[in-house]
């Protein structure tokens, strides 16, 4: 008794119509033991994947270290790509092209009647007594601001390291750690608000100043 002959799965050879032919034209029997081939094939083909996608991932791995040791990132690899890109560009063909059709058009501007015209007339200004006093006060101008700036960065830096200014920065930084320490608090015991920490620390600080000793006075002895 023979084997009933299977329709052959539209998914199991390719679509193309010569293998169809050749596997349609097998006994049930050769067609079971091509399926098997087949699928023997694809068992080892999944298996040749999943090694390379190892050893794949483990060579990522592995330059990722190496250039973690070598102290590159992936800015520097992005730049690199990037002037890798440019130097392309520059060394090709169109971008030769278009450099040349440019120095072209330069030297056909620079050589026209117009332009030595034009030329000729800002260098004739050049030498004229208007165009010296006008060169002269931008030059006065450009040293007088800044000798202006370099004094007022010298005034600022005096400031800045005067007593006065040193005793405000102390008196605004013992707030702010009074307020940030109270409004810390407050998140876990109560509610208070920022506004009303900065109320308290400023009162806090007004009744120390008030409850301060005025400072003494040496008293001055007459001369008997």
């Amino acid at each position: 008794m023979s084997t009933p002959a299977t329709e052959m799965p539209a998914t199991s050879p390719s679509a193309d119509s010569g293998v169809v032919d050749a596997f349609s034209a097998l006994s049930p029997e050769e067609q079971e033991r091509q399926r098997e081939e087949w699928k023997q094939d694809l068992a080892r083909i999944e298996e040749d994947i999943v090694l390379m996608r190892e050893t794949l991932s483990a060579k990522i791995k592995e330059a990722q270290e190496l250039k973690h040791k070598l102290g590159i990132t992936m800015w520097s690899e992005f730049t690199d790509d990037v002037n890798q890109g440019l130097k392309n560009v520059r060394e090709s063909q169109a971008y030769h092209k278009v450099t040349d059709t440019i120095s072209e058009i330069q030297h056909a501007v620079t050589e026209a009647p117009l332009y030595q015209a034009v030329a000729g007339k800002l260098e004739q200004a050049q030498h004229t007594p208007a165009y010296q006093r006008t060169e002269a006060a931008l030059k006065t101008t450009t040293e007088k601001a800044s000798g202006l700036l370099a004094g007022l960065g010298a005034k600022l830096t005096e400031a800045r390291d005067s007593p006065t200014v040193k005793s405000l920065e102390e008196r605004v930084g013992t707030m702010v750690t009074t307020v940030k320490s109270k409004v810390t608090s407050s998140r876990s015991n109560s509610t208070q608000s920022f506004d009303e920490a900065l109320k308290e620390a400023e009162a806090a600080k007004r009744q120390a100043e008030s409850a301060a000793p005025p400072p003494t006075v040496a008293e001055e002895k007459t001369p008997q």
